[in-house]
């Protein structure tokens, strides 16, 4: 088995990939473009992973009122703005405009943190009273 690799100097590696097409970089270096390629599948499946587990907990703990349910949810505005500042924080291309995660993971992030602060008091008020407690036993 044969590695094939690209050793560039760091300052050229940035124009080597701004300036080749996806298919040139199959060509030139499959192992890179397979990297790329799990790296974004990855990302896909954990992004999946995160929706999937966050349903749960809105379904499940957060509409019974459950105070974990609302801790657990802090993860997600946490998770938006950790993101937010790593992907604004890279060196990017001379001329690029904002990218995409920055702009959506904000707004993402607003939205969800204002969402929880708004529904604290009904987790920790006076009388925090859970939906199960408001339901007749049968």
């Amino acid at each position: 088995m044969t590695m094939t690799t690209i050793s560039l100097h760091p300052a050229k590696a940035d124009t080597f990939f701004a300036r080749h097409a996806w298919n040139e970089l199959q060509t030139i270096s499959p192992t890179v473009a397979r990297l790329i390629d799990t790296i974004f599948r990855a990302n896909g499946a954990s992004l999946l992973t995160v929706a999937l587990l966050s349903l749960a907990v809105c379904l499940g703990g957060f509409r019974k009122g459950e105070r974990w349910a609302w801790a657990a949810l802090w993860a997600l505005p946490l998770w938006m703005a950790l993101t937010v500042f790593f992907i604004a924080t890279v060196k990017k291309q001379p001329g690029a405009g904002t990218p995409v995660p920055v702009i959506s993971g904000s707004v993402l992030f607003v939205i969800s943190a204002s969402m929880l602060l708004l529904s604290g008091p009904r987790f920790f008020g006076k009388n925090p009273i859970s939906v199960s407690e408001k339901q007749p036993n049968p």
